[in-house]
């Protein structure tokens, strides 16, 4: 490999002669440095491509292949190194020995009699497979060659080295041998020094100078932070990892200036653009300290005409400042290059050992310090061959080393950049992007090398109006107004309407306002404050949780010209007194004062108070609300919003989500918790209907359930994890009314958000905004499979503007991350005095002249659709439960306590609890009991403040950087007693229900629900658990009350059992007659006569290939005219065997009467059915579709040919589609599922679920043939769909549920990740309870399957097998669970 580093002319090129000894064939040789850097790497991981070097050309003309190979033969002869292997010596030492009897690989292939478009992907095809190939080091000449002819006089000459034997100028060496040798031309001489001659024997004796490794030492410790690239890393590993390459061109012109700019200051042109790289990685990271990796050439004179591996890689630190002038950064970066050169003699090895000493798991250490590579080389130029013309392919190359490596390729026509990279973790376009934004920035930098580092342009006008036009939503002109004047005029459109209703939970006595009366008694209340000399900008406290009361009272004070501040009644004491000091309300409602002073205003006006009225006249930008949230300070700070902000807000949501007068919301939100604002407000301006439950509703699902379906909510506004929670309830499907469900306060999941879309056709829309910015900024109507992602937040509202910065406040590009700051008219005032904070957190716009930005501290980017992610926190801030949480407010309660030393809160992710918090002490004293500093800290803080887990630690881990060291704290061990063994058998399935919850192995009598980490989510999750598994009727309230194992076991014990709801007339004829009886297959065909109908299918047409062997339809139908041969016969290999069983289950099915041929018992199954109609019953579900034709390429991937897979045999062949069989080498690898698919330009695939889901992650794209997937399985994860979409865009599929004893499949459903079934005709589906009758809609049972495909049972043993109770005929017993929804859907327990 070379670079601009040390290419003649460029930097520089000095080496000393080395000495050349013999070499003696078959004697062992050490191997150089670098070599042993690559056979480590291999060794390591034998699956590992990265190390491949891989070319293509396509060669045109009358080529002579015997002469081109018998050339290829000479130069290897040449060369030993290209055929040595490598091998462990007993002490431990690698060697190299050259083997006369290895040699190079050569292959040829035929495509020239396949059509244009075939032989284009399957030359490309067997490229790929020959770059993705590993070298077997140890046995395997580290050189390839294939050649593929791909018309008369064209082929692809494909060659694929091991960078243990092949550098870069390796091939200009191969290229001038190869051209003399097949031209003909003066006689190579004999073999000049070989690499072990000039690389290890000719090696200086010794170490590495003292000076150049401490060089390294002084220049790399300590290490800087690993670098984060933009992307989703996702773990893949080398055999499994996707790579990618993008090429821009770079102008001549720029390249000129190049080197001017370095000739002006004293620099090379390569430490040139190495700067502008470093400034450009700083842009797209934001870090300022990072390693580059650069190739560099360690050949000298004597090497020239050596093939071999003369590489090393250079760590070249970047300290990015991002105030310094480019001129000055530029000069750092030359200083910083010539120093690193001067001491490149010491190998990357050897540099990593005394930097990183810390290596485990078998890594090397290079890809954990290096995420990016930058450097320069010569394209290697084409073949010279006699009458030929060679050009180079680009089809692959092989994986870079590092996630991005980006390259500058000197050809003939001038240079290119080249980015190669790891698609896994850096998606396509995003590396497109960086090569622009390289090529404007150098720009940039060299037009203008004043300017600073970090706000050099690298977008052009284009790219910055775009971005300027996505950080805002749709731009209206609205008049400032005040909440007061929006309800007043939705009194007056709408005065009788119901405006509040508070039902009570024994539905006697609901109590019900219409506007008229809600705004006279608020108005009789508002003149009671004035009285009291409260109006604008003076505060009144509410002590109240959600209610009537609570609306009336938030009216008054407002109508009052007051600013109402919200307290949640169960909040501790510390925590409300700490807001009454802060915010100095001049007046404090709790339930007992409001009684009281409504009464004293009994007989007051009930008017609208006027101006006039008030102490001062009421302005838009008067305060409206005071909100507390949590305080990095470890005190609650209060944000203060005028009427203006809050009015702008609710227009603008109103104008966008179509909220109507016919609209009923239920209040979910707690009162201090903003989106409370957005369930009030949002309501009573539009003339809707609130709904309002009782106190701590939601910690009583079933109790919120039966409201929503009794007061018809149309709309639902919450935080995603209770989302979650009412998913799994069965209840659901009856909320026909809702419309709207509006969601915010923490990250929906993709999968959560799937569910949703399987119950519900209602608009489900993900909103993301801090207090400061008035509830919601931005919105993302969520359409279509989310898959595994977490939903983007969407696009700013009306009237917000949402930038994505970095820390200079310039705009970060697509897929970046940056802080979101938002502006607008809807940002609060501040801080309630707290002017340090405030100005810290509302900052100037930089785009705006003379308005504000609020800075969120929270991170996210934006696609190129201008759609927004949620990224993460920037600093402490988290959000749990919907809840923002300051750590260090939690921190510094806990610290309090006299027996706490140090303490350090973070949020970690849960498998079963999502985000929670974990709480790790130091104690002050040795006896420190951890359980009274959880109880002290739930005593001053909310609930979902107080840790999850605490956890004792002699010391708070710190990195080097002195910032606390995550990744060192010990896993977070949630609060647990004693371990006492479950006793009774309650005890016992009560403990696997906790240990299925949290995720633990192991949970004893005495444990808590709450202690481990439960809150009232959970509970809400645990008891229709507790129902279904004990048959007991009980409420949340038992687990808050027994929250222990022991404790709850008791009281399900104690409890009766619920007597079993029976059926009404109109579900029992639902279950048993519309959903679970078969249908009549008079009309249907059997399906011989459908086989037999094949006849007339044209004979060259191809049927089926499994591996190498293939039948056309015709030689299928002469074979099935001879008659059927033995399958069991003995036959060459695995894909004959298939061939011939496919031909033999065929030929059963056509003849006619009882099968007694011998047959594997699964395919004998098959075709011993009661009834083959049911069969081509199966396959008529399925053909009335038109998806399904003769046209279809069907893949067959499945573990065995059993009773599902033969119909699936019949339907393809009885269409008269091609049928590929994968071979069982194939099935269970996905990647060559994924060459078939590619191959043979597959459209619809046949396999299970998980084999679906490993050719989805390993196809990408090249699945883009495929049109169909037909799956079996009930484990459908919610992500699949997503997951094949992205390898085969536009496609659809079905998942089938099927038993063994019955031919085909039972049932259907679509693959929408939901895992929903229904029977298909001729199946019968019988859902019973243990006592043998039919459960209701949403109750789980056992499933019995019958029908016309049920096996004969001959000779099969009784036991599945009894008789149907509620029609003639059998019934198979499957042991799976399931319930039907309310639509007639299976679904799967």
């Amino acid at each position: 490999m070379s670079t601009i580093a040390n290419t003649p002319n460029r930097l520089r090129d000095s080496r000393s002669e080395r000495p050349s000894n013999e070499t003696s064939e078959g004697a062992r040789y050490p191997l150089s440095a670098a070599q042993r850097r690559a056979w480590f790497l291999q060794t390591r991981d034998p699956a590992d491509t990265t190390l491949n070097i891989c070319v293509a050309y396509r060669l045109t003309g009358p080529l002579a292949v015997p002469r081109l190979r018998s050339a290829v033969s000479a130069v290897v002869a040449r060369h030993d190194i290209l055929h040595t292997t490598y091998g462990l010596a007993a002490d431990g030492e690698p060697f190299q020995v050259v083997r006369p009897d290895v040699q190079p690989s050569w292959q040829e292939h035929d495509l020239s009699e396949l059509a244009e478009p075939s032989r284009a992907r399957r030359s490309e095809v067997l490229a790929r497979r020959e770059f993705g190939r590993p070298f077997d080091l140890a046995a395997e000449a580290p050189l390839r060659c294939t050649l593929v002819r791909t018309g008369a006089e064209e082929f692809v000459f494909i060659l694929v080295a091991h960078t243990i034997c092949w550098d870069d100028d390796s091939w200009s060496v191969l290229r001038a041998e190869l051209n003399a040798v097949y031209n003909g031309a003066e006689p190579l001489a004999g073999p000049g020094a070989q690499f072990v001659d000039v690389a290890v024997l000719g090696e200086a004796p010794g170490a590495p100078e003292d000076a150049a490794v401490d060089y390294w030492r002084r220049t790399l410790r300590p290490l800087p932070e690993p670098l984060e690239l933009p992307g989703k890393p996702t773990g893949a590993d080398t055999e499994n990892r996707r790579t990618g390459r993008s090429v821009l061109a770079v102008p001549p012109e720029l390249l000129a200036r190049v080197y001017a700019f370095a000739g002006e200051h004293d620099s090379t042109p390569f430490a040139v653009a190495l700067a502008a790289f470093h400034a450009l990685i700083h842009r797209y990271t934001a870090a300022t300290d990072f390693l580059v990796s650069v190739p560099v050439s360690t050949r000298d004179a004597s090497a020239v005409s050596v093939i071999g591996y003369f590489g090393n890689t250079v760590l070249l630190r970047a300290a990015v400042r991002p105030g310094d002038t480019f001129a000055e950064f530029a000069a750092g970066v030359r200083d910083n290059c010539a120093a690193a050169f001067a001491h490149q003699e010491v190998g990357v090895d050897r540099v990593i050992r005394e930097i990183n000493p810390d290596r485990g798991n078998g890594r090397d250490g290079l890809e954990q310090l290096v995420r990016v590579g930058f450097g320069v080389r010569e394209a290697p130029r084409g073949f010279e061959f006699d009458g030929v013309t060679a050009i180079g392919l680009d089809l692959g190359r092989s994986a870079p080393q590092v996630p991005l490596r980006v390259t500058a390729v000197f050809d003939v026509h001038g240079v290119h950049l080249e980015a190669e990279y790891w698609a896994d973790e850096v998606e396509h376009g995003l590396v497109e992007q960086l090569l622009t934004h390289y090529v404007r920035l150098l720009g940039s930098a060299l037009a203008a090398p004043g300017a600073r580092v970090g706000e050099l342009d690298m977008y052009g006008p284009q790219d910055r109006s775009l971005l300027l036009a996505q950080s805002h939503g749709v731009l209206v002109d609205t008049p400032a107004t005040t909440m007061v004047a929006l309800f007043e005029r939705a009194v007056a459109a709408t005065p009788g309407a119901p405006a509040v209703l508070a039902p009570r939970h024994d539905r006697s006595g609901d109590v019900a306002l219409t506007y008229d009366q809600l705004n006279r008694r608020a108005n009789r209340l508002a003149h009671w404050l004035i009285g009291q000399g409260i109006g604008p900008e003076d505060a009144v406290a509410l002590r109240l949780g959600n209610s009537v009361e609570f609306v009336v009272a938030v009216l008054a004070v407002l109508k009052a010209g007051g600013a109402y501040l919200p307290i949640d009644p169960a909040d501790p004491d510390e925590r409300i007194e700490e807001c009454y000091r802060d915010a100095r309300p001049r007046l404090v409602f709790g339930m007992v004062e409001l009684v009281a002073a409504e009464e004293s205003a009994v007989e007051l006006p009930d008017h609208d108070p006027a101006d006039s009225e008030r102490v001062r006249p009421l302005r838009p930008g008067n305060l409206a609300y005071l909100i507390y949230t949590s305080g990095s300070t470890g005190k609650p700070k209060g944000v203060a919003v005028s009427h203006a902000a809050i009015a702008e807000h609710l227009d603008g949501f109103r104008a966008e989500w179509g909220m109507t007068a016919e609209d009923r919301l239920l209040q979910s939100s707690p009162v201090s918790f903003d989106a409370s604002l957005l369930d009030i407000f949002v309501t009573l301006t539009v003339g809707a209907c609130l709904v309002i439950p009782k106190p701590a509703a939601f910690r009583d699902i079933p109790y919120v359930a039966d409201l929503i379906t009794r007061c018809g909510i149309t709309v639902l506004h919450m935080v995603p994890s209770t989302l979650s929670t009412f998913l799994l309830l069965p209840e659901v499907s009856e909320w026909r009314a809702l419309r709207h469900v509006p969601v915010g306060g923490e990250a929906l999941l993709g999968e959560v958000a799937d569910r949703f879309a399987g119950v519900f056709d209602a608009e489900l829309r993900n909103h993301y905004g801090p207090t400061e910015a008035v509830v919601s900024a931005t919105h993302m109507p969520v359409d279509g499979p989310q898959g595994t992602r977490i939903v983007p937040i969407g696009v700013p509202n009306r009237n917000v503007y949402c930038y994505l910065l970095d820390e200079r406040l310039q705009l970060v590009p697509h897929g970046v991350v940056g802080e979101i700051y938002l502006g607008g008219a809807q940002l609060a005032r501040g801080y309630l005095h707290r002017a340090g904070p405030t100005a810290e957190r509302f900052v100037a716009d930089p785009f705006l002249p003379g308005a504000r930005l609020y800075r969120t501290g929270d991170l996210a980017r934006r696609g190129a659709d201008g759609v927004l992610e949620f990224v993460g926190r920037a600093d402490a801030q988290v959000k749990v439960r919907g809840f923002r949480i300051e750590l260090g407010e939690v921190e510094a309660t806990i610290a309090a306590h006299p027996g706490v030393g140090h303490c350090a809160v973070v949020a970690v992710a849960d498998r079963s609890l999502g985000t929670m918090l974990a709480a790790y002490v130091v104690p002050a004293a040795a006896d420190l009991d951890l359980e009274q500093v959880r109880a002290r800290a739930a005593a001053s803080l909310p609930e979902y403040m107080v840790p999850a887990a605490f956890m004792l630690i002699d010391e708070i881990p710190l990195t080097k950087h002195g910032k606390l060291d995550r990744d060192a704290l010990p896993e977070p061990v949630r609060i647990a007693h004693g371990y006492r063994e479950p006793g009774t058998a309650t005890e016992i399935r009560l403990a696997e229900l906790y240990q299925e919850i949290f995720g633990l192995d192991r949970i004893g009598a005495d444990d808590s629900f709450f202690d481990l980490g439960g809150h009232s989510l959970l509970a809400n999750r645990l008891v229709p658990r507790l129902r279904a598994e004990f048959g007991v009727q009980i409420d949340v309230r038992v687990v808050f009350d027994n929250p222990t194992v022991a404790g709850l076991a008791a009281l399900i014990e104690a409890t009766p059992l619920a007597a079993p709801e029976e059926l009404t007339a109109a579900e029992r004829e639902r279950v048993l007659g519309e959903w679970s009886t078969g249908v009549d297959l008079a009309d249907v065909p059997d399906l011989a006569e459908v086989i037999r109908r094949g006849h007339s299918f044209p004979g060259s047409r191809p049927a089926i290939r499994c591996g190498t062997k293939s039948l056309t339809y015709g030689e299928l139908f002469a074979r099935l005219a001879a008659g059927r041969p033995d399958e069991l016969a003995p036959a060459d290999d695995a894909a004959e065997r298939l061939v011939r069983l496919v031909t033999t289950l065929l030929g059963a099915v056509a003849e006619s009467g009882p099968q007694t041929c011998a047959l594997p018992p699964a395919a004998a199954l098959a075709v011993a059915v009661a009834d083959r109609r049911a069969v081509a019953a199966d396959r008529r579900c399925r053909s009335a579709d038109p998806a399904y034709h003769a046209r279809d390429v069907r893949l067959l991937a499945v573990r065995r040919v059993d009773a599902r897979a033969a119909v699936e045999l019949f339907a393809a062949l009885a269409d008269g589609a091609q049928l590929i069989v994968a071979a069982p080498a194939q099935w269970s690898d996905p990647a060559e599922l994924a060459a078939l698919i590619t191959e043979f330009a597959v459209t619809h695939v046949v396999t299970e679920v998980g084999t679906a889901a490993g050719i989805a992650q390993v196809a990408a794209a090249a699945a883009a043939t495929v049109c169909r997937w037909d799956l079996t399985g009930t484990d459908t994860a919610p992500t699949l769909p997503g997951l094949l979409a992205t390898a085969a865009p536009g496609s659809v599929g079905t998942v089938a549920y099927a038993v063994p004893e019955y031919v085909g499949a039972v049932a259907r459903g679509p693959l929408d990740g939901t895992g929903r079934v229904r029977p298909i005709p001729g199946a019968r589906v019988l859902v019973l309870d243990e006592r043998g009758r039919p459960v209701r809609p949403g109750v789980l049972g056992e499933v019995f399957v019958g029908g016309a495909a049920l096996g004969r049972v001959g000779d099969v043993a009784a036991g599945p097998f009894l008789a149907d109770p509620f029609a003639p005929g059998l019934l198979v017993r499957t042991g799976d669970r399931a319930s039907w929804t309310d639509e007639g859907w299976l679904v799967f327990a």
